[in-house]
């Protein structure tokens, strides 16, 4: 990535391992940043739509916050998802690096949104990056600070 960022460089790499997981309709997958998705690719034609982008609103700017505060930002994020009326469902971001253990944390996969609104909605809810997929079904890590 030759874009400047002030995120520290191990936190990116745990952006870029990290397993971002989601529930569809009875069915589960995991993302993978730069590993084109089957499963992605098969909820795009099942929905008719052709991006994604996996969000959260914990811990914005990378900072742990309290499991209330947590709770209430991701509650604000659902109800904002909500009135956009696209198709989303339940996501949660985690880790997989034993040395550097994160706590899960819960997250949306929102389909048919573009990679420009996708950035406005990681900024409104203060994160460092979010996860963005086009057409090609492979996730990419978009940095935001």
């Amino acid at each position: 990535m030759t874009d400047p960022t002030r995120i520290r460089p191990e936190v990116v790499d745990a952006y870029r391992t990290t397993e971002y997981r989601v529930a569809w309709g009875g069915r589960s997958f995991v993302l993978r940043i730069g590993v084109a998705s089957a499963d992605l690719r098969a909820l795009y034609a099942e929905t008719r739509r052709a991006t994604a982008l996996f969000i959260t609103a914990d811990n914005p700017g990378g900072a742990r916050c309290s499991d209330a505060a947590n709770a209430a930002a991701h509650a604000r994020l659902h109800a904002d998802l909500a009135a956009l009326r696209l198709p989303f469902a339940a996501g949660e971001g985690a880790g997989t690096d034993p040395a550097n253990p994160w706590p899960a944390e819960k997250s949306f996969l929102v389909l048919g949104i573009d990679k420009e609104a996708a950035r406005h909605w990681g900024h409104r809810f203060g994160q460092n990056a979010i996860v963005w997929a086009g057409p090609d079904a492979v996730p990419e890590l978009v940095l935001l600070r």
